[in-house]
């Protein structure tokens, strides 16, 4: 089987042995394999593969399915029968990579292929000297700015793109158009996207020049249905580029940041009966929905920041800052259910960015209001979290300056108190003018509160007891409407004051992020107390009271309060057998092989407890070398776990990692790190070398 003649596909939903990405970097089977290839002896030259892709590639491309299989199969002829020295040419392999990606019916395989192919390139390029040259070149004004061809990325920025574009949110009429859709589905969509988000951070001025920034907007306002990670990722994106005055004035990003803004003026004063109908109003949700997502990821960085409150000559925002744009949607005299919707995202956004997120609270009684606010002195989950990325650089901050107890500049602190300071400076703060004078007379005046409480108390029914004056009849006395519930008003502010000082100087909670990743484990103050004597041996059998494998957290908590100060007896003593098997298996409830990451964010005084018992162990270790071998053993496991990672079902996979709770193994070999006889424990299991 020379020539043109074609080879015979079949089995076409067998699976074959070519390796399929999915997604980018991952593999699977391709469902196409070959019956048979005979082996043929190289004769032709590069010239008679090119002339038949420029003779035959437009036929196949406009044909059906029939012309397709044709040219592929006889273009695969004529290739096996090139020479291979004639085949080192690097534009012969980009036209191969563009027609494979450009052709669609049943062509998975050789499309996936050379996706895989362009992303292991780009992946070589990052990593070796060629990107150096590169740069260095740009910098001459009259360089090669980039090492890869435009035409390589066209196809992956135009499946990419016609993803983002084809999200759209609309109503399919009927069967037929929902069918329709479907079968316009790219198998390749989700990867070509990847590959295309990761060339934005890689290559940002490639895609500036090829793929412009609509695709950002399209995203950032709600336009289509791309999931909130996509859209976060995106964010961050454009926050990169904002951070980069090449970039700024290259890609007109200022002028982005308005189109962002834009549809919020078209549903507040041009589409007022939009949310009357049913695909209306999820249109607005949406929109909204999206809006605040992507304002709080643009809002929580210095960059994205400083470009929503540009300063212009006047040392006020400019009127098309977005910040200036959400004080006249706030500020404004007109009134419709679409400002309505407008002016409560923005008083959510404001409270979530500055940590306080009452405005979305509904509180059904006094007392489960008096306990929510009573707790936002505490860290709450978005400050308290490792995403947050001043918390982490104030971490970094500390380690550089080897700083143990001296006062430190909080990062995270003062963020937000220049993010309050911009924001009052916006007038956002303002937006209380369009209530009612009434009310806000009412409201925001503390003497009016006061009269209101003096005036109730006097004709109240205990002061006449004592002037012997009550008459339920002469309520026009009251100089306000309801004055009788001022006192109860000024004692709940009361209750609320005193709740605050005596919180204000709290430390935070044992079992948060801050405590179990910043702060040195300490044993607690006032441990759980045991219902047997405190003698070291029957705190001991009270910890191993479960049955298997469970542990007693709280009389193990007792326990490690006890044995710092004890730590030279039980050297001595007989007990420390008893401690040993404790500590062991203490970390192989802890290990990632036990899973036990799946209950911690619910329950994290387990991890508080271990991060203790760890520290004892290290001390313990000094003199004995089975808490080391010990420690060795459970840091191999979680070396052996961070080496697995290759589905999103595993321990470390991005998903544990974010909501499972698997982040947390960090916290107990940050413990050992932390200590000078947790060095050679991480040294033996490689985990310093990953």
């Amino acid at each position: 089987m020379t020539g043109s003649q074609e080879y015979s596909y079949s089995n076409r939903h067998l699976n074959g042995n070519v390796s399929y990405t999915g997604r980018f970097g991952g593999v699977r089977r391709s469902r196409t394999k070959l019956k048979f290839r005979p082996n043929v002896t190289p004769f032709r030259e590069l010239s008679d593969c090119k002339n038949f892709i420029l003779e035959r590639s437009q036929s196949a491309l406009d044909g059906g399915y029939d012309d397709k299989r044709s040219f592929l199969n006889q273009l695969d002829c004529l290739i096996r029968e090139t020479l291979p020295d004639s085949l080192n040419d690097p534009s012969f392999f980009e036209e191969l990579c563009l027609l494979a990606l450009d052709l669609r019916v049943e062509n998975d395989m050789e499309r996936a292929e050379a996706l895989q192919l362009i992303y292991h390139i780009m992946t070589v390029y990052q990593n070796s000297h060629l990107k150096r040259l590169i740069q260095f070149s740009a910098a001459q004004q009259d360089g090669k700015k980039y090492a890869f061809p435009k035409s390589i990325m066209q196809p992956i920025i135009a499946v990419a793109l016609s993803t983002i574009c084809s999200a759209k949110i609309r109503d399919p009429s009927g069967p037929q158009e929902r069918v329709a859709i479907d079968l316009t589905k790219d198998s390749l969509d989700l990867g070509c996207l990847e590959v295309f988000l990761e060339f934005c951070v890689l290559e940002p001025e490639l895609i500036l020049d090829m793929a412009g920034t609509d695709w950002i907007v399209r995203i950032l306002t709600g336009s289509n249905s791309i999931s909130p990670r996509v859209a976060t990722v995106v964010s961050r994106i454009l926050v990169a580029w904002l951070d980069q005055p090449k970039l700024r004035l290259k890609g007109q990003l200022h002028l982005v940041l308005e189109q962002i803004f834009a549809p919020l003026i078209e549903f507040g004063f041009f589409q007022k009966n939009l949310s009357a109908t049913e695909h209306g109003e999820r249109i607005v949700e949406s929109a909204m929905i999206s809006f605040g997502h992507s304002f709080l990821c643009i809002l929580r960085s210095w960059s994205g920041l400083l470009s929503c409150a540009a300063i212009g000559p006047t040392s006020s925002a400019i009127a098309s800052a977005p910040l200036r744009l959400l004080e006249y949607l706030g500020l404004g005299t007109v009134d419709d259910s679409n400002l309505l919707r407008i002016r409560n995202m923005v008083v959510d956004i404001c409270c979530e960015f500055l940590d306080l997120p009452y405005a979305s609270k509904n509180f059904e009684d006094w007392d489960s209001a008096l306990e929510y606010y009573s707790s936002l002195v505490v860290p709450d989950e978005f400050s308290d979290s490792l995403k947050d990325d001043f918390v982490l650089a104030q971490s970094d901050m500390c380690i550089a300056n080897n700083e143990e107890c001296s006062q430190h500049v909080d990062l995270l602190t003062s963020f937000r108190s220049l993010a309050a300071l911009i924001l009052i400076n916006a007038g956002l703060l303002q937006t209380p003018t369009v209530m009612p004078s009434s009310w806000r007379t009412t409201i925001l005046s503390m003497p009016t509160l006061f009269q209101s409480a003096c005036e109730s108390i006097a004709q109240s029914k205990a002061a006449a007891a004592t002037h012997g004056y009550y008459d339920s009849n002469q309520a026009d006395r009251f100089t306000f409407l309801y004055s009788g519930n001022a006192a109860m008003v000024l004692h709940r502010f009361d209750m609320l004051y005193k709740a605050s000082i005596s919180n204000a100087v709290a430390e935070p909670p044992i079992d948060s992020n801050y405590s179990l990743f910043l702060c040195p484990p300490e044993p607690l103050t006032s441990p759980f107390q045991s219902s047997l004597d405190t003698s070291l041996p029957s705190i001991l059998n009270e910890v191993s009271s479960g049955d298997g494998s469970e542990i007693n957290w709280g009389a193990a908590a007792l326990l490690f309060s006890r044995l710092p100060a004890e730590v030279k007896e039980t050297e001595k003593s007989f007990c420390l057998d008893d401690v040993l098997d404790l500590f062991e298996k203490i970390l192989t409830v802890m290990s990632p092989r036990s899973s036990a990451h799946t209950f911690w964010n619910a329950d994290k005084f387990p991890l508080v407890v271990a991060r203790i018992a760890i520290t004892i162990g290290l001390e313990l270790g000094s003199t004995e070398d089975k808490f080391l071998q010990a420690l060795t053993r459970y840091a191999t496991d979680v070396c052996d776990a961070l080496n697995e990672v290759s589905s999103g079902s595993d321990v470390f996979s991005t998903r544990n990692l974010v909501d499972g709770g698997s982040m947390y193994y960090f916290s107990l070999i940050g413990v050992m790190s932390s200590h000078a006889n947790g060095v050679v424990p991480l040294e033996k299991s490689g985990i310093l070398q990953l």
